[in-house]
Parts: structure tokens; C-alpha cells; sequence
């Protein structure tokens, strides 16, 4: 969806958007086991002391694998960001700014781009995930394997010698 900005740069009209949803596109999460919700999302998009501020909240929904322990798993991710708006055709801009070329503003790259910098890096089903067992490829959440953990990788093995 593209919103034109230009009343509220020249007039300082607000734009509220209660309940924005979108579907995911092909979004590169670096994670190929992901499927996502409709995110959903309130915009609002207001001029004060001659700046444009947007102010959005996001809202999804994402299932995949835990990347320690492989269990499947179902968590949100909610966050909201207040960033300003810039008319300008400089690409030396911070990183928290909007900097449009025009009074267009395309929200759904807007959103993916702001759902890719909070995504997070590393996937767990709780915090507190053991992982598998890289003997017996038992999930430590839920067994207490025997395997003997100090297994040293042999091209190493000389320099047990040293401790």
C-alpha cells in the first residue's frame, strides 16, 4: 500500500491506520524453515514542530524449529518503532529515518524491512533450550542421556597432553 504524504508535509494532516494487515511475500529470513502469519499492524503517521513522525506497531504470528533442539514451535514477535520521515534525495541518512524521494511512502516495505531488523537471529523454543545430544541425538529438554561429554575431536587429541 503507498500512502501519499504530501498533506501532511505541507498542512500537517494525520494518517491512522487502526488495523493494516498484510500477508508475508517472499521475505529472505535466512531461515527456509519459517512460516508466517498476516502481520498485522497500527499506523500512524503525524507532523509535529515541522518534522513527520511514523509511529507503527507490528504484530505476527511464526511457526518453524527451534535451532538448537529441532522441536517445532509457535511464537509472536511484537514491537513498535517511532522513526522520522524525510523528503530528500541524500542517501546519507541515519539509521532510524525514513528518507523518501517523493511524498510516497510503501508500507509493506516499510514493515518487511522493520520485521527483518527485529527478527531474531537465532530461534528458540524457550530460552533456556539444552539442544540435542551430539552422541545420541536425544533432545536434552526431555531426556538425561548418559553419553560421555567430553568428547575431544581427535584431530585435537594431542594437545590433551598440554593440560
Amino acid at each position: 500500500m503507498i500512502i501519499d504524504l504530501k498533506n501532511t508535509f505541507l498542512f500537517g494532516k494525520s494518517i491512522e491506520i487502526k488495523d493494516y494487515q498484510t500477508s508475508p511475500k517472499e521475505i529472505d529470513f535466512k531461515k527456509s524453515n519459517l512460516f508466517i502469519s498476516k502481520i498485522k499492524s497500527q499506523i500512524s503517521i503525524y507532523s509535529e514542530d515541522e518534522n513527520v513522525f511514523i509511529k507503527h506497531s507490528v504484530n505476527l504470528l511464526f511457526s518453524g524449529v527451534c535451532d538448537r533442539c529441532a522441536e517445532k514451535l509457535v511464537k509472536d514477535l511484537n514491537f513498535c518503532l517511532l522513526r522520522p520521515i524525510k523528503i530528500s534525495n541524500e542517501t546519507d541518512f541515519l539509521d532510524d529515518e525514513i528518507n523518501l524521494s517523493d511524498h510516497k511512502l510503501d508500507l509493506n516495505t516499510l514493515i518487511e524491512s522493520d520485521i527483518l531488523s527485529k527478527f531474531p537471529d537465532v530461534i528458540l523454543c524457550k530460552e533456556n533450550c539444552k539442544g540435542i545430544c551430539l552422541n545420541c541425538y536425544k533432545n536434552l529438554n526431555n531426556y538425561n542421556c548418559k553419553c560421555n561429554k567430553k568428547i575431544i575431536d581427535p584431530r585435537l587429541k594431542i594437545l590433551e597432553n598440554l593440560l
